[in-house]
């Protein structure tokens, strides 16, 4: 049970570039690979090539880009964040390289954002995750070491004794 969502989006360039616009279709689905805790955005180019258009009909050059976000839940209140993308901007050469790379790290940008606006303290975090890491020990995968997961269910025992 996918979602689909279609985009576009004109970028505005500095003269004497011409700007460059994205028409993309973003996908995005929750519980991958029997974790529901697992949310991935992608985003996809709308026409393979753009059946070799190089102009959109405003003068712009089109370019593409390829991309997934994939957010895992570890708590209610924890996740962990990647981003994995690829961007073509049609510009050739040196200048190209350099706009190029100035796009990845506004692109990467994204990630710092969310980090900076849901930022917890550290204590918080590392209790919350042991929280859910004792909640889900009897379902765990085997870990390395066969006998440490009974280690640690016998130890989550002892401290709800006390």
């Amino acid at each position: 049970m996918t979602h689909t969502f279609h985009c576009t989006a004109e970028i505005d360039a500095p003269k004497p570039m011409k700007n460059r616009v994205f028409s993309a279709v973003q996908v995005r689905d929750v519980g991958v690979d029997d974790n529901p805790n697992l949310f991935i955005i992608a985003m996809l180019p709308d026409k393979i090539d753009n059946y070799g258009v190089a102009n959109s009909t405003t003068g712009a050059i089109v370019g593409s880009t390829c991309g997934i976000f994939i957010i895992n839940s570890l708590s209610p209140r924890v996740s962990s964040v990647a981003l994995i993308q690829t961007t073509d901007l049609k510009i050739k050469g040196a200048i190209g390289d350099f706009i190029s790379n100035y796009a990845a790290r506004f692109s990467l940008a994204i990630l710092d954002e969310l980090f900076v606006k849901y930022q917890r303290d550290e204590k918080s975090v590392d209790s919350e995750t042991r929280l859910v890491f004792v909640d889900n020990i009897e379902i765990a995968p085997l870990l390395l070491h066969y006998n440490l997961r009974e280690e640690c269910i016998a130890l989550m025992q002892m401290m709800a004794c006390r």
